[in-house]
């Protein structure tokens, strides 16, 4: 089941590297604005991780 869900995390990751190069077109955005993308994709899935750990 982890082996799934790092998959998944991996894959959503890909898709999500993939798409800055449109994003950063279509909104004029800097590369330094564009550098906040990942990194807030990141943290919607590292900011559980507390949480998950109390409740199991």
């Amino acid at each position: 089941m982890v082996l799934i869900v790092e998959l998944m995390n991996a894959l959503g990751g890909s898709i999500v590297h993939t798409a800055l190069s449109p994003i950063r077109t279509d909104t004029g955005a800097t590369s330094a604005a564009v550098q906040w993308i990942p990194a807030a994709y990141a943290l919607t899935f590292a900011f559980p991780i507390p949480k998950r750990r109390e409740l199991s």
